[in-house]
């Protein structure tokens, strides 16, 4: 072999060498940049909801959980794949079969992009070229252009904004003022009542407890902030025997929470629902949950709540 030849093959080594470290470089700054909450929105869906991605693996992956504006709840592992020499994000969503892996091969400081390929809710498969652009310290977005499996073209795109723990405190802080007082309320689906809430705000405005009142008897609810998970938290009892249900939620804007209910009905059925509640106006409020019980069985209740003006 020449000395130039040789030459070359060393500076064309170290070039390759350069370029791996730098891609993992930017892979670990991408992670810290996405750890967080974030609200989203993707118009092309009509879908929006909060995002929470979280450093896992000593900081080598990165777990997201998205909570939807109607409920449901998606999750996503991120890592690096140092055969692809790529970022791969791959996700699940809540229908049966939902699915998304995102490779990213191409990477700087600010642009990820790469094949995105997965399942559409319709049950449809979808192939395109998806591509992320940082905005700044607060602000990304995304657009996955493609084709589905019957040919039909698809563009997508989505907008995320960090939110931060302050942003949540204050809109929970606000819920509670906006639920302070007496409401009439209404329950119907598979589980039927009606009557009155008393909710009473304590303190600096961070707890709150509440009585509820009707004909099935009298039960007590206490709800607080977990600054930890950075979400509500919501613990109450019925009057029946065994009768109990709690909620995990997190703010999607204001006025606006989702997430978790889990609750042991007076029939002694106990279920897993996604929960979501928001405003309609200053006087009345609505909720939905829907889930399933431990056996398999299909449960949907919802809730109607009207402020009582003295």
């Amino acid at each position: 072999m020449s000395r130039s030849a040789a030459t070359f093959l060393a500076i064309a080594f170290s070039l390759i060498s350069f370029s791996s470290a730098n891609a993992g470089h930017h892979h670990k700054l991408w992670f810290k940049f996405f750890e967080g909450t974030w609200s989203y929105e993707i118009p092309s869906d009509s879908e929006s909801g909060t995002v929470t991605w979280k450093r896992v693996a000593s900081g080598n992956a990165l777990a997201g959980e998205f909570l939807r504006a109607n409920g449901t709840i998606e999750n996503e592992l991120t890592g690096w794949d140092p055969i692809q020499r790529a970022v791969v994000a791959t996700g699940f969503g809540a229908s049966d079969g939902s699915f998304w892996k995102i490779t990213l091969d191409k990477i700087t400081d600010d642009t990820m992009s790469g094949e995105h390929i997965g399942s559409l809710e319709d049950g449809r498969t979808y192939k395109g070229v998806f591509t992320l652009k940082k905005k700044d310290a607060d602000h990304f977005s995304w657009v996955s252009e493609g084709k589905a499996n019957d040919g039909e073209a698809m563009k997508r795109a989505g907008a995320f904004a960090r939110t931060s723990s302050e942003d949540a405190q204050s809109n929970y802080k606000k819920w509670l003022e906006y639920l302070d007082g007496k409401w009439s309320y209404k329950i119907t689906g598979d589980l039927q009542e009606e009557g009155l809430a008393t909710f009473k705000k304590l303190g600096e405005g961070f707890t709150m407890n509440a009585k509820f009142e009707s004909s099935n008897g009298v039960g007590f609810e206490s709800g607080g902030w977990d600054s930890t998970r950075e979400l509500m938290l919501v613990t109450g009892y019925g009057s029946s025997d065994g009768e109990y249900w709690r909620l995990e939620l997190k703010s999607n804007g204001e006025g606006k929470w989702n997430g978790t209910h889990y609750t042991v009905l007076p029939d002694g059925s106990d279920v897993t629902a996604r929960f979501t509640i928001s405003t309609i106006d200053k006087s009345n409020a609505e909720w939905t949950s829907e889930g399933m019980t431990s056996n398999g069985a299909s449960v949907k209740m919802n809730g109607k709540f009207t402020r009582i003006t003295e």
